[in-house]
């Protein structure tokens, strides 16, 4: 198990390197080559990835909490199981990478190319995905509470039933592919062409109490 903690490895050729449950914090890998690498269960919190090379890496499990992967290249990328909580992957390329039961909470995903990657019951709570680019993915059983998909592309997209998706924040000109006419009739509007999707304050979203008469919110027409 390697420990390299701290260290700068900027512009490294890590292609293929067997890293394993390496310890990785804080490291700085800017530029670092790590295709083809085995990163799998490493601890690599707030490492610095920005534009690193990780095509076809194994990382599994990894820690990833807080790592800026800026523009980073994770094409068919399998980050299953990985904590990428808060971390920052703005401009990334994730093209058919795998973020099965990933966990994203708070990450900033803006930008980045998601084109046939599978999302499967995927933690995207409050993870922010505008501009993202989401055809073909698969986000069937990931939860998407809170989560902001403005100017999102989701062409193709599958994802699961409408009524289970709760504060999903969108915009006029994000395109769904389908389903468009449905969304926008469960939608509240915030203004400026942003809507809310089965917002939680909605009354028809909540179960009802004794003496409660909530106002209907203006919803999509």
């Amino acid at each position: 198990m390697a420990y390299l903690r701290g260290e700068n490895l900027q512009g490294a050729n890590l292609h293929g390197a067997n890293l394993h449950g390496a310890r990785l914090s804080d490291t700085n890998l800017t530029d670092a080559d790590l295709s083809d690498a085995d990163l799998a269960i490493a601890d690599l919190r707030g490492a610095a990835l920005s534009d690193a090379v990780l095509n076809r890496a194994n990382m599994r499990g990894a820690n990833m909490r807080g790592a800026n992967l800026n523009r980073a290249d994770l094409h068919e990328a399998n980050l299953s199981d990985a904590n990428l909580s808060d971390a920052n992957l703005h401009g990334a390329g994730l093209v058919d990478a795998r973020l099965v039961s990933a966990y994203l909470r708070g990450a900033n995903l803006s930008g980045t190319d998601l084109r046939g990657a599978q999302l499967t019951d995927a933690f995207l709570i409050g993870t922010r995905l505008m501009d993202a680019d989401l055809r073909g993915a698969n986000l069937v059983g990931a939860d998407l509470t809170g989560a902001t998909l403005a100017s999102a592309n989701l062409d193709h997209a599958e994802f699961s039933a409408l009524e289970s998706i709760r504060n999903l924040i969108w915009s006029d000109d994000t395109r769904w592919g389908r389903d468009s006419a449905d969304i926008r009739a469960r939608s509240v509007t915030r203004g400026h062409g942003i809507w809310v999707l089965n917002p939680a304050e909605d009354p028809r979203n909540q179960s009802p109490r004794p003496g409660d008469t909530p106002e209907s919110p203006q919803r999509a027409r």
